[in-house]
């Protein structure tokens, strides 16, 4: 094994997240990035040092996770979250707040774009919720508790939502506000090392893990799945990426997901997740598809039916959920089973 191949080993260890060979060259320059004047033996060795390696460690990850993310990404699935059913389902667990867990919030976009939807959903009144944004990178979580944005990470906000919830600054960057800031913490949180729940945390009525399962090896995606499910309170909801909700990785840096074999091994189980999966998002159409496989292992043909018609239903290309589809499935995965 080479030394790059052993610091990918080490990261994996570390985190779970996959670094392909094809990614040397990126594994170098973040080598370099994170210990200047340190080639990758000598990286190695200092890292796995038990007395001061700590902060190496650290420094590596922060270069090799990806902390690029904007407000209201993907807002088409974010719009499908029912706030005052969440609120429902909290008040009948025994609480009057919505607890929210966005993982792998990265630099905070998504933390705070969960707490921004709360509060129009329930304004006049405040919004009854409280987000927990974790994430692995150290430094991801500084600018998440910064709270300062350029505009290319609030692009998607209308001019009279950053106007409630962000101040514009001089420097023509834009300062989360009181508003979502009462609402919102952060803390770090290590997906593959970690309790789950974060330990302290209760159970949530809402956690987001977009665009996270993607950098992981198959059985450990779907072992991280199963850990944020049995996170929920009842009737609690788990919204999943589209890249990464039922899919797993080929191969990279060129993605390209296919259904879960891991999901299909359990179809009983396999139902519950993807209804959840179709009620924050009922036009992702990878989620239909695997559903309607799932209740044909079990041999309810009238239900696969309909979550195959389902599917069907996105491949009109005059359909606007035909191009997300195209970004979320490769069509040669797809066949009649």
């Amino acid at each position: 094994m080479s030394v790059l191949e052993r610091i990918a080993e080490f990261v994996r260890r570390e985190t779970g997240i996959v670094l392909p060979p094809a990614r040397e060259t990126a594994i170098l320059a973040a080598v370099a990035r994170a210990a200047p004047g340190l080639d990758p033996g000598a990286f190695l060795r200092a890292a796995s040092d038990p007395a001061g390696g700590r902060g190496l460690v650290d420094r590596l990850i922060d270069e090799v996770t990806v902390q690029e993310t904007t407000f209201l990404r993907d807002r088409y699935q974010l719009n499908a979250i029912g706030w005052h059913s969440l609120l429902q389902a909290a008040r009948a667990a025994g609480s009057g707040t919505i607890r929210v867990w966005s993982v792998g919030c990265a630099s905070g976009e998504e933390a705070y774009t969960l707490a921004l939807l709360a509060a129009e959903a329930f304004a006049p009144a405040p919004g009854p919720v409280d987000v927990l944004g974790t994430d692995i990178s150290g430094a991801a979580l500084a600018a998440a508790a910064a709270g300062r944005y350029r505009e290319r990470a609030v692009r998607a906000l209308e001019p009279p939502l950053r106007s409630r919830y962000l101040d514009l600054q001089a420097d023509g960057s834009y300062l989360v506000g009181d508003r979502l800031r009462s609402r919102v913490r952060f803390r770090r949180h290590n997906l593959a090392g970690d309790p789950k729940p974060p330990s302290g945390e209760a159970g949530f009525d809402l956690i987001a893990c977009r665009n996270v399962l993607i950098y992981f090896e198959a059985p450990f995606a779907e072992q991280v799945i199963e850990s944020l499910e049995r996170s929920l309170r009842p009737d609690g909801l788990l919204m999943l990426g589209a890249a990464d909700a039922l899919t797993r990785t080929a191969s990279r840096p060129a993605v390209r997901p296919r259904a879960a074999e891991g999901t299909l091994r359990r179809p009983a189980k396999a139902v519950a997740a993807l209804r959840r999966a179709l009620y924050a998002d009922a036009e992702f159409s990878l989620a239909a598809f695997t559903l309607g496989r799932a209740y044909d292992a079990l041999g309810d043909i009238s239900a696969a039916r309909r979550a195959y018609e389902q599917a069907l239903r996105t491949l009109d290309p005059a359909h606007d959920g035909h191009e997300r589809m195209l970004q979320q499935v490769d069509m040669g995965d797809i066949a009649a089973p």
